[in-house]
């Protein structure tokens, strides 16, 4: 049940930070090209030190402890982000932020894949939880119109308190500990680069090149919503919208790759066209209509992207290296194509606007498309010796 609880609140507060941070520095002045280039920043921080916390999560299973210690420190460092106009101050800030805060998510989707014993289908329910919050507060922000999207002390106090009621989670979380792994296997939690397969790295580079379309939606639609559809603090609706389809897709998409009803690769390949078509939508339609089933496309574009790559990783990688592969995966998969995204973003929407923005982007997800389409049976040709050969040692 702990698990659960975790998964609500980690959602929770991350989306309390994510939805809000780039209006907190809109609110302090700082040009969309300026927000851009420092979220970008954030973003490379999150490509490389979580590499460095893996090691430390694997050395002695100490996921809690490391998750409290990430929670504090990223909390701290915010602040100041909240108050100053100095861009060198929120520039560090928000660096060292980053750095620990968004550190949380690859560590603790490694901690339940574990706790789940590599179970899709579990690991789904247990996000489906988390979406489930995240919605519930995203709602009640837009009904209570708190916190004011306009108001940096508000943002803060919502900030504050639920990511409070996360440390409580963590602390009365479960401890898992890895059973009969061998001494050599663990290597005392060395982040080694050993495990990495061909297959692994071909399903990789595309889910990272279409992600740098997702970056734009991640870090720019608030601004998006308040400014050019005039939502004000209902935008945090929907944004939730977005996320309804999210729950479905991670508990169905999780249960039909357990029952290998679909493969990882399909469900990718579908996740890029939605993404195609959601973007191409933001263009087209400015209504609130269409708007909303754009969103609602969000249950492919993240989710089944999502729930692909966690279902491929707890198929093909062996357990003891479940820390490890979430965290590549987060690194190389999510943050890195975030960074690229989101340092371009900020410059086209100041120069030629956003639909300038959603065209543009594209070209990433079509091209990742076109490469599932030429790796496809490459990597399920290898997956399919790789299960032979597991076969073998039982």
């Amino acid at each position: 049940m702990s698990l659960y609880f975790i998964s609500f609140f980690l959602q929770v507060a991350c989306g309390a930070v994510a939805s809000y941070s780039q209006l907190v520095m809109r609110n302090n002045g700082l040009t969309h090209s300026v927000i851009g280039v420092i979220r970008a920043t954030g973003q490379l921080a999150t490509i490389f030190v979580p590499l460095l916390i893996s090691g430390i999560t694997e050395k002695k299973s100490k996921e809690k402890l490391v998750l409290i210690i990430c929670l504090i420190l990223g909390l701290g460092f915010y602040v100041p982000v909240f108050f100053s106009s100095s861009i060198l101050l929120v520039f560090i800030c928000y660096f060292l932020f980053s750095s620990f805060f968004w550190s949380m998510n690859p560590i603790s989707d490694g901690y339940l894949t574990k706790c789940c014993d590599g179970n899709p289908q579990l690991y789904g329910k247990l996000r489906s939880v988390g979406t489930a919050g995240y919605v519930i507060f995203m709602i009640l922000f837009a009904v209570t119109g708190f916190p004011d999207e306009a108001d940096n002390y508000q943002i803060l106090l919502n900030c504050l308190i639920l990511g409070f009621v996360l440390l409580v989670c963590y602390v009365f979380g479960p401890k898992y500990k890895i059973q009969n792994v061998k001494t050599e296997q663990a290597d005392k939690g060395k982040f080694d680069l050993k495990w990495i397969s061909k297959p692994f790295m071909l399903f990789l580079i595309p889910v990272s090149i279409s992600r740098i379309s997702t970056a734009i939606i991640d870090n720019f639609l608030p601004s998006y919503m308040t400014e050019e559809l005039n939502l004000g603090s209902s935008f945090t609706l929907f944004i939730a919208i977005g996320a309804i389809g999210e729950i479905a897709m991670l508990t169905i998409g999780g249960r039909l790759q357990k029952e290998n009803r679909i493969k990882p690769t399909t469900l990718l390949s579908l996740s890029c066209l939605a993404l195609v078509l959601r973007l191409i939508m933001y263009v087209l339609f400015k209504n609130i209509v269409m708007f909303i089933f754009a969103q609602l496309l969000h249950a492919f574009t993240f989710a089944g992207c999502h729930s692909a790559c966690t279902s491929y990783i707890s198929k093909y990688v062996s357990k003891e290296n479940y820390s490890k592969a979430m965290t590549l995966y987060w690194c190389l998969g999510i943050n890195f194509p975030l960074l690229i995204g989101t340092l371009l973003g900020g410059f086209i929407i100041d120069n030629h606007g956003y639909n300038t923005l959603f065209l543009s982007y594209t070209i990433f997800p079509a091209f990742s498309f076109f490469l599932l389409i030429l790796f496809k049976g490459v990597i399920n040709r290898v997956q399919v010796q790789k299960m032979l050969d597991r076969a073998e040692n039982i």
